[in-house]
Parts: structure tokens; C-alpha cells; sequence
């Protein structure tokens, strides 16, 4: 699945129970399909993760390789498009963080941290800008693009890789049109860090509900 876009958000909370991670969890999982009816064109798949201790939620809003390219050309170049929805998959992003912060307040829990980043988006948008600022060329670009899309678990048909490389190509080197990066981007850049969550020392308890795009049903998985 490619992320379009990834929220976190932390609670200063030592404990909770399974049924307050649940209600977390579906709280989250609803703000996240309103901010994916509200911003976001393409069909999108919905993961939401919710764990103990210091009580983190991400959310993770995501679509298909085929449904991104599709939306994509529905804005004209390839370029063009791609800016527009990964400008699209902020505005939901920052909803859903500054919803899932204002309920957390309004139960008198302390927020630690949030951060939202869009995902797969940035990355590709930045094999475009490298290839526009002479950085690298068409031919390395494509293959980074066509590895991170493998890695993200899809299948890049001769297709989808003829048309990646066709835009690629055609990209001008031209001063640098980058979208600015938002803060938390910033920061992973500088400390050499993805957007992937930290890491935790043991599996901690929580819940997983997650909807696949496509489908009407969301599971929900606990994590004892």
C-alpha cells in the first residue's frame, strides 16, 4: 500500500485499558474516514494502531499504486498531480491530527507529541526533484521509484513502469519547485529518520482496526 499520508500522536498516559484503546482507536479510525471523504479523491484504505504506555495512536491513510497513478492523471502531468494530492493527503493528515489533539484535551489528557507526515508521497516527490535539479538521472530515478513502490507491497506491471519512466524522462532540470516540507519532515531529514515510528523495546498491548481500500468492513484486531 502507498501512504499518502501518517499521523501520530502521543498521550502523556502511564496505563490504559483494552476497552480505552478500543475507544481510541475507533475515534481515530472515524476521523480518519471523515478526513479521507473530505480531502481526498482516490479510493483509500484506513489503518489505525493504538498502543499502551505513554498511549500512541498512528493513523495511516493509504491507497493502491493503480488508484494514486489514476487520481494522478486526473490533474493533467504527472508532476502537477502528484503535488496536488500529496497537498490534498496534508490537509487530511493535519485534520486528523488537530481533531484526535482537540478530543484528547476536551478528556483532560495531556497531548506529548504529535507529527504528520505524507508518506510515499514525499519520497516520490523527491525523485522528481532530484531529477529536475540534475541530481539524479531519469533512468536511477526510475529505478528508486519502481523499488520503493515494490517495497511498499505492490506490483509494478510493465505498464505502470513504462509510464514512471516516461515522466521521468520528460521531467526539465529547472530551478527546484519542491513543495516545502512540513516541520516534522524537517526534522526526520536532519536526523536521518523515515517517519517510521520510534522504536519500543517489547510489543506493547493495543489494537489495530484497519480497512482495506475496496472494502466496507474494518477489522479489529487486539494485541495482547
Amino acid at each position: 500500500m502507498i501512504t499518502l499520508t501518517k499521523v501520530f500522536i502521543r498521550l502523556e498516559r502511564d496505563a490504559a485499558t483494552v476497552e480505552e484503546l478500543e475507544d481510541f482507536g475507533h475515534s481515530a479510525y472515524e476521523t480518519a474516514e471523515e478526513a479521507s471523504t473530505e480531502f481526498l479523491t482516490t479510493e483509500v484504505g484506513v489503518d489505525v494502531v493504538v498502543q499502551e504506555g505513554t498511549v500512541e495512536t498512528v493513523v495511516i491513510i493509504a491507497t493502491a499504486a493503480t488508484a494514486l497513478i489514476t487520481a494522478i492523471s486526473n490533474y493533467g502531468g504527472f508532476w502537477e498531480g502528484l503535488q496536488i494530492i500529496r497537498g490534498h493527503a496534508r490537509k487530511a493528515g493535519d485534520f486528523v491530527r488537530r481533531k484526535l489533539k482537540r478530543q484528547a484535551t476536551l478528556r483532560g489528557e495531556h497531548v506529548i507529541s504529535t507529527r504528520v507526515t505524507t508518506g510515499h508521497l514525499t519520497r516520490l516527490d523527491g525523485l522528481f526533484c532530484d531529477v529536475e535539479n540534475g541530481e539524479l538521472s531519469p533512468s536511477k530515478a526510475h529505478r528508486r521509484a519502481v523499488d520503493l513502490l515494490e517495497r511498499a507491497g505492490e506490483e509494478v506491471t510493465p505498464e505502470m513502469s513504462d509510464e514512471l519512466f516516461k515522466v521521468l524522462s520528460e521531467v526539465p532540470v529547472t530551478p527546484d519547485r519542491r513543495l516545502p516540507p512540513t516541520r516534522e519532515e524537517r526534522g526526520a531529514r536532519r536526523s536521518g529518520k523515515t517517519g517510521a515510528a520510534p522504536p519500543r523495546r517489547r510489543e506493547p498491548r493495543g489494537i489495530q482496526i484497519r480497512r482495506e481500500p475496496g472494502s466496507s468492513e474494518a477489522i479489529l484486531t487486539r494485541v495482547q
